[in-house]
């Protein structure tokens, strides 16, 4: 993954992923997981909710919140997190971040 944004790869994640690439996002979470760059936990987590996976995308999320990343400001209006946006979990932490409705 050197050379490649990783912001880049999570977006066309999102576009495999609504087209059925199943195998491509599987490869994409793998390649960002052993990469020896920084890769920023909510963009894998946006790759695991590409995927229909509510627990491993809860599980980076909370990830994210860990490390601060300042993209969970956007949790509330992302339409990555559609997935999730019901579950109980995924309202907890908005609530803990302190997002306004």
């Amino acid at each position: 993954m050197r050379g490649v944004d990783p912001t880049f790869l999570a977006l066309l994640g999102q576009s495999y992923a609504s087209g059925g690439c199943e195998a491509f996002l599987r490869t994409q979470v793998a390649a960002m997981l052993e990469s020896k760059e920084y890769v920023s936990p909510l963009l894998i987590a946006m790759k695991y909710a590409a995927r229909g996976d509510v627990e491993g995308t809860l599980e980076w999320l909370q990830t994210s919140y860990e490390e601060r990343c300042p993209w969970l400001l956007e949790l509330r209006c992302d339409p990555a997190w559609n997935l999730i946006r019901a579950d109980r979990r995924f309202q907890e932490l908005v609530e803990r971040i302190g997002l306004p409705d």
